[in-house]
């Protein structure tokens, strides 16, 4: 009996369809005329700062390492959908979780100024489309990420406290996350279309230090100038916030439910870990260290979509990986997974029978009761198993 009817179409697929087909609409709408920036703006010399070589290639190698690691834990989690411990995991989450992933850790590969242009040229496409293309893969990304966090906590949750013959379906928890992804749709449309970040050499180094006259060719994203772009800058922001809010707060709330089952901890230990690179990465994008160095900058943009990317899948899914490459090698799994629907020794005192019996004991997992063959009209106690429990409910509610 599967523990769920799995579909990969229905789950994993149709928010790539909803993604390309609201930025096709705001590409083909988007106003690209550059009067937020070139209008009014005062003449002087300016000093143009390039970025190196050394820079582009290792944006582009990270961008390729995040893409790679989030492919393989796509096909891994395809692969072993039906293995217990993948299945308790929730594969039509863990797939969403690995494809936000790979649209977190592909932006890398238009973060160099150089690599957009490459990239722009081997495709044939305007500059200003790649940073509308690059502002989207971000931004979905990390909704699609945090919201099946979030439904995938919700729905152990209602599993756990299920009533007899209630199923709880994927379709049943998937609101808040389709909610929250067509509300940072609809504001990066509003943005691409009136106040939409484009490619020019004018970009400030530091926004906040007027004595600084250093610009560098790249994608404008965070126009100061212009309080439309930072004000749809602000609120893609917040509703990131808010989904990492709310995570946490599931989180806690599952806190006590088996760690095998809900994946509490490592969701939670994962939303910090991202909550403690976001925080200094708002601060450098948005000009706060006027002292820091072009280099220094630079690296820590590249850095932010590759350890946002990897740890997604690194703190959920690779020890899944790990746990299913262990047995497949030893034909067990490693001593901290054995509890996923394995055994559970369980003895009944004297106290509990009478005074002339001998204890019964009970295996779980090879379903044997020894009995002594002295005593053969003592009755059985029915004895429950816990794990076989917890696995039954899990097969009943996530049919």
């Amino acid at each position: 009996m599967e523990l769920y009817s799995f579909s990969l179409s229905n789950y994993a697929l149709w928010p790539f369809l909803a993604f390309f087909f609201s930025l096709l609409i705001a590409v083909s709408a988007q106003d690209v005329s550059r009067r937020y920036l070139e209008e009014g703006e005062e003449e002087g010399e300016q000093v143009r700062v390039t970025i190196s070589s050394g820079l582009t290639i290792t944006s582009m190698v990270l961008g390729l390492i995040s893409s790679l690691l989030c492919i393989l834990a796509l096909i891994f989690v395809i692969s072993f959908r039906k293995r217990t411990i993948v299945a308790l995991g929730q594969p039509p989450f863990l797939c969403l979780i690995c494809i936000g992933s790979l649209m977190v850790g592909s932006k890398n590969l238009f973060e160099s100024p150089k690599a957009v242009v490459r990239m722009g040229t081997l495709i044939n496409m305007n500059l200003d489309t790649l940073c509308i293309i690059r502002l989207w893969l971000l931004d979905v990304g990390l909704i699609i990420v945090y919201m099946s966090f979030f439904c995938k906590l919700w729905r152990t949750e209602k599993v756990c406290q299920f009533r007899k013959n209630q199923i709880i379906h994927v379709s049943h928890v998937i609101g808040p996350f389709v909610f929250i992804l067509l509300l940072q749709i609809g504001l990066l449309t509003a943005m691409t279309i009136l106040a939409p970040p484009f490619w020019t050499w004018k970009v400030p180094m530091k926004p906040h230090d007027s004595s600084n006259t250093d610009v560098v060719e790249k994608c404008y994203q965070y126009q100061f100038s212009n309080r439309m772009n930072m004000a749809f800058n602000i609120a893609t922001l917040a509703v990131v916030i808010i989904c990492q809010a709310i995570t946490i707060w599931m989180s806690y709330k599952t806190r006590k439910i088996r760690e095998d089952i809900s994946d509490s901890r490592r969701i939670f230990q994962t939303v910090v870990f991202q909550i403690l690179i976001c925080f200094p990465y708002t601060l450098v994008v948005n000009g706060a260290f006027t002292n820091a160095d072009v280099t220094f900058v630079f690296l820590y943009e590249a850095m932010y979509p590759f350890l946002m990317s990897v740890s997604s899948v690194g703190f959920l899914i690779f020890p899944k990986i790990h746990c299913i490459l262990y047995q497949r090698k030893f034909g067990q799994l490693p001593s901290y997974a054995r509890t996923i629907g394995g055994g559970v020794h369980v003895s009944i005192t004297s106290s509990s029978l009478p005074t002339n019996s001998t204890p019964i004991t009970r295996n779980a997992t090879s379903n044997k009761i020894a009995e002594s063959r002295n005593n053969d009209q003592t009755p059985q106690v029915p004895v429950r198993d816990a794990s076989a429990t917890n696995k039954s409910i899990l097969k009943e509610g996530m049919a």
